[in-house]
């Protein structure tokens, strides 16, 4: 089930944070291989025992341009150098997966920041990166890195009701197209708050719940317990 499936990808991208080394490098078809899943306690690519090394590409950031906001020139530079180079260097480091950095903006239909020619430009660099028999982490940069300063809806901020938060409406946009391919891990959100409780944990939990069931391309009600 989809529910399932997505539910899945933010495991792996917790328990992935934990193991892989990023370095930040600009840096992309659908692989059968190369599939990752939550064995015991571990993760497994392709069956086996899997401990992921990689890097954080910023590129994607430098892709999003709208009317009303324009990207960091160091993100414009890396999006320049982004393609096949940085792919075989990447694998030259001995990197077998690549962390995109995606514009929550760009990707929210409804932020007045949103290019609708982003999501095509996602799609494209998954593709390049998976043709490479490497994986990729999906993840959701809401920050001033994006470009956009003074974001009101973000994953961290307790005054937004999750159901409209901007965040749920990237996902919605984002998640879709990459479904079928356990190669490809989500993100939700891009440095969320640190542990522990109080009303910011409890509205990052209801906003993954939301996030996962925009994934999953409906709707569906959620509460923090």
């Amino acid at each position: 089930m989809q529910s399932s499936r997505v539910f899945r990808r933010f495991l792996l991208l917790s328990l992935a944070g934990l193991a892989i080394t990023f370095a930040s490098l600009a840096v992309a078809q659908t692989s059968a291989t190369e599939q990752v899943s939550v064995g015991d306690r571990v993760l497994l690519r392709d069956g086996k025992v899997w401990v992921p090394k990689g890097i954080t590409a910023v590129g994607l950031l430098g892709a999003a341009a709208s009317n009303t906001h324009k990207p960091r020139p160091a993100y414009t530079f890396a999006w320049r150098r982004w393609g096949p180079a940085e792919i075989k260097a990447a694998l030259r480091f001995g990197a077998d997966t690549i962390r995109l950095q995606v514009s929550q903006p760009a990707l929210d239909k409804k932020s007045g920041h949103y290019d609708r020619s982003y999501l095509a430009k996602v799609k494209a660099a998954v593709r390049l990166i998976r043709a490479a028999h490497m994986n990729v982490i999906l993840s959701m940069q809401w920050e001033v890195t994006t470009g956009v300063d003074k974001q009101v809806n973000v994953p961290t901020d307790a005054t937004v009701l999750a159901p409209v938060s901007s965040t749920v409406r990237a996902w919605r946009t984002l998640a879709p197209p990459f479904l079928s391919d356990r190669g490809v891990i989500f993100e939700l959100f891009n440095e969320a708050p640190p542990g522990g409780s109080g009303p910011r944990r409890r509205d990052l939990s209801q906003q993954g719940r939301w996030s996962l069931a925009a994934g999953r391309g409906r709707r569906r009600s959620c509460r923090a317990s």
